[in-house]
């Protein structure tokens, strides 16, 4: 049963999970589309240079990895809304708010990080959740990425090109070793309950979430970046273009600097609720009322 108690927009949140989904699947398409030009400004304007080659190749296996991630992401997601009451949706929102973030998103963990605040401890505990899921991540998108590039450079994956041959194939070996462990071990029966007496499955939690808070720290060192590159705008803008273009530049830093530090904090506050096995999130004023009548049931 679904409680409307927390304000959440759930169709919105799935329109933004398929949007998302299908501007990645844009995203790639339009990378093979330029993927000569990408090859010239990698090669400093040769088609032939094979070490420009491998590293569009590359970056076009990571892509795919990551639209492969973007869908079953959306799957998670999307499912989470419709098994969810807006109870349980609130108290795991940082393990929403993960899955979004790594691929991302914005819009959901906007919506999620808007629960009003009262405390409560998380339902469903973020590492087996999300080992589960990113375990789906890697053992589909790492022979994906392999495949990309095997295909892509076929012949020329020696000599110039090994470097990146021997990254792509030894990252996404690891990925997929980790991921098929972490599938065999966490979507049997009675999983979360093996996890509790399982030393190799609470390892295997750990290292996935390893991995998880080194993509969440690269969203926050991306959203750093952003604000410099507006921050170098700027001033260019003041410098080269006058008064007036330099205000407006001046306006637009104020809202990617306004952006940049939601971004930051709600990537920290997901990054400190996933790591902890028991969690406590702000939601909502009526939870009260619904949790003291969950326990007088339970003694009933």
């Amino acid at each position: 049963m679904r409680n409307s108690v927390t304000g959440i927009s759930r169709g919105f949140i799935i329109f933004a999970q398929v949007f998302g989904t299908m501007f990645a699947i844009i995203g790639l398409i339009a990378y093979c589309a330029l993927l000569d030009d990408v090859i010239k400004g990698l090669g400093n304007g040769s088609n032939d240079n094979i070490v420009a080659k491998a590293s569009a190749g590359a970056i076009m296996a990571l892509i795919v990895y990551f639209v492969w991630k973007s869908v079953w992401s959306c799957v998670v997601i999307i499912r989470s809304m419709n098994e969810m009451d807006d109870f349980t949706l609130s108290a795991n929102k940082w393990i929403i708010s993960a899955l979004s973030l790594t691929v991302g998103g914005f819009f959901t963990p906007f919506i999620i990080s808007s629960f009003p605040n009262i405390k409560v401890s998380a339902t469903i505990k973020p590492k087996p959740f999300l080992t589960k899921a990113f375990g789906m991540f890697m053992v589909v998108g790492a022979p994906l990425a392999m495949l990309t590039y095997g295909i892509y450079m076929r012949n020329n994956m020696g000599g110039a090109a090994q470097g990146w041959t021997i990254a792509v194939f030894a990252i996404s070996g690891f990925l997929l070793v980790l991921g098929a462990l972490n599938v065999g071990f966490f979507y049997q029966k009675n999983a979360n309950q093996k996890y509790e007496s399982s030393t190799f499955m609470k390892l295997l939690a750990n290292t996935t979430l390893v991995i998880v808070t080194l993509e969440l720290v690269f969203v926050m060192l991306e959203a750093v970046l952003r604000l410099l590159a507006n921050l170098y705008r700027m001033i260019y803008e003041f410098s080269q273009n006058g008064f007036l273009w330099g205000l407006l530049a001046l306006v637009n830093f104020m809202f990617v600097m306004i952006y940049v530090l939601f971004v930051i904090r709600l990537t920290w506050e997901t990054i400190t609720g996933i790591w902890a096995d028991e969690v406590e999130f702000n939601v909502f004023e009526p939870l009260k009322d619904y949790q003291k009548d969950q326990k007088n049931s339970q003694l009933a």
